[in-house]
């Protein structure tokens, strides 16, 4: 046999080598049905994630879990995920065609409801902390009398002269979400804590329960209500709802156009169909001291934009603007 016959055999033995070689890690369709019936609808969200981030994702996998999901990422072309009522549906393509589909019903983790969400071209579940229970998927409401009145923030109006009507839900639970900087002093910190302790409505105070987040926790600011706590340098989000691009700090201090140094705003304002509150100081110190006017003095407060300034609540003074 001479050379040239000899490359050309060698040749075609080596095609269908090659075409093994790419076929290893791929799943019959069966195969694929199987490892697919097998994850849980919370452990089929993680395919989602890159393969080399499963290690590290909030979702904990088994190993074999885990494995599992590497192999039907490595046979799958591309996800797809739409809304269906309360749920989604999802579906795998291979080879051109919808090999799977599966319709993820919103779920319970003891005290935690978990509601099924697309996110890019797959889901993933949004977490609310439930205070009477979970069930079906949603948090247990309480029963309300009939004589206790129901408090509508739209029938309140918008002015500290109502505060904070617009802010407490039918069961005198705060509903909305106190914002903070990711990155932000411990004296916001200690702000946030004084204006969820001195809220009160109706001379009774008004509940609280999980709704501290970071600035970067949130995704719009049109879409629940909010209290943001800090200036524009030390809280992305009082940024957005000032309408500024977020400054640095300068000698300690944060420029704001519409504030000297040793004053305070505070600003309510309604983006979209949501309320906003935003104490925000020309330094860490006066947005302290705007979180205790709240706390304790709001008569101090008129309209819908102060400026106050003074070096204690005993001097402060407020006026509209």
């Amino acid at each position: 046999m001479n050379k040239i016959s000899k490359k050309i055999m060698l040749a075609g033995m080596m095609i269908p080598l090659l075409f093994l070689i790419g076929c290893a890690g791929q799943l019959t369709d069966d195969e694929l049905n199987s490892e697919l019936d097998g994850l849980s609808d919370e452990e089929l969200s993680a395919l989602g994630q890159e393969p080399g981030a499963l290690a590290g994702q909030a979702i904990q996998l088994k190993s074999s879990t885990a494995a599992a999901v590497k192999k039907v990422q490595k046979s799958v072309q591309s996800y797809s995920c739409s809304p269906s009522g309360d749920s989604v549906r999802v579906s795998l393509m291979k080879d051109g065609k919808e090999a799977y589909s599966r319709i993820i019903s919103p779920l319970c983790k003891e005290n935690i409801a978990a509601q099924p969400v697309c996110f890019g071209s797959w889901y993933r579940f949004e977490q609310t902390q439930c205070q009477f229970g979970c069930s079906a998927g949603s948090c247990i409401q309480p029963v309300i009398p009939e004589d206790q009145p129901v408090q509508d923030f739209e029938a309140c109006d918008l002015n500290f002269e109502s505060y904070p009507c617009y802010f407490v839900d039918r069961n005198n639970n705060f509903n909305g979400k106190l914002v903070v900087g990711q990155a932000a002093p411990a004296t916001d910190n200690l702000a946030m804590t004084d204006i969820a302790t001195g809220m009160r409505y109706q001379n009774q105070l008004v509940g609280f329960v999980n709704v501290t987040v970071l600035d970067s926790e949130v995704a719009s600011v049109y879409s629940q209500n909010l209290v943001s706590v800090g200036h524009a340098c030390n809280n992305r989000v009082t940024a957005q709802l000032l309408g500024i691009p977020q400054p640095q700090l300068v000698n300690g201090s944060c420029p704001n156009k519409a504030l000297n140094d040793g004053e305070v705003l505070i600003l309510l304002s309604r983006p979209g169909n949501s309320v906003a509150l935003v104490v925000a100081g020309s330094d860490d110190e006066m947005t302290r001291l705007g979180a205790k006017i709240l706390a304790t003095s709001p008569q101090l407060l008129s309209g819908t934009l102060n400026v106050c300034s003074g070096t204690n609540i005993t001097t402060v003074r407020c006026e509209e603007r």
